[in-house]
Order: structure tokens, then sequence, then C-alpha cells
């Protein structure tokens, strides 16, 4: 009996603690998303498949204990005439733990090629960085038209 409410109650923390994201402009969804992946009472994060791409400018994952699900058909993608910054990159995973990024059927695409003037050559702009983080796990997903090599 006290093993059956021990599992209940852990499925109602899990439940309580994940999110879907909602983007409030399309043309820029960055603020809503990168909301979502700071907010450190939020153990699970979904971006939704919405038949658009979403628009963004550099994201970063600053935390722990995170699983970040991007649903099948889903297209995360860097917004036009962004990503200027030498080292700027779509998703960078940076400093934390036990941070899993699902993808199955999924995309995360930047718009290549970044030509001059407007972009300076770099070898950096990453589609996913990650940076003294441990445990990081990425499932499944197609990284595509990344600046960088």
């Amino acid at each position: 009996m006290v093993l059956r409410c021990l599992v209940l109650l852990c499925a109602c923390a899990r439940h309580a603690s994940a999110t879907t994201v909602v983007c409030s402009d399309p043309t820029d969804c960055t603020a809503d998303v990168q909301k979502a992946l700071d907010d450190d009472a939020t153990a699970a994060v979904t971006i939704p498949a919405t038949g658009e791409p979403w628009q963004v400018t550099p994201l970063y994952i600053r935390r722990s204990n995170l699983l970040v699900t991007l649903e099948k058909g889903a297209v995360l993608e860097a917004k036009a005439g962004s990503f200027v910054g030498t080292n700027d990159c779509l998703l960078t995973v940076v400093g934390g733990t036990n941070v899993t990024i699902r993808a199955a059927g999924a995309a995360l695409r930047m718009r290549r090629p970044y030509l001059p003037p407007a972009y300076q050559k770099a070898e950096w702009r990453h589609v996913l960085s990650i940076r003294s983080a441990t445990d990081v796990t990425v499932e499944g997903g197609t990284l595509s038209d990344a600046g960088g090599d």
C-alpha cells in the first residue's frame, strides 16, 4: 500500500512540473521558449509541432535536471537575420548536468549560408553546443544548416 502511494505522488509531482511552450509571437518565439527553459520549477519542457517552424534567436539551457522534448514534426529554426555573432549557436547547453533533449522526428535548423557583409566568417555557429556540462543526452532529431563545423 505504501509503495503504491509513493508511485502516485511521484507521478503527480512529475506531471505538475511539465510545461508545453506556447509561442506568443510567431515571428520570434525566443522569449517564450527561453522562459520555459529557465524555469527551475519545470522539469520537462515540450515544444509542440505547430505546422510552422519556431523562429528563434540563440537559446540556452543553463541548469540541471531538465528534459526537453521536441514533438515529432516540430522545427526549431534560426530567425532570419540573427546569429551575426561568430559564436552564436541555435541551442547551447552550458554548465548543467542531467539534461536530455528528445527530438525524434523533429528538426533543429540554422540558415546556412552565412554570407558577408552581414556575417563575419566563423566556424562556431553550431546548431547545438554543449559546454561545461555533464550527462547530456540527445535522442533523435535532425540538426542541419549550421554555419560552423
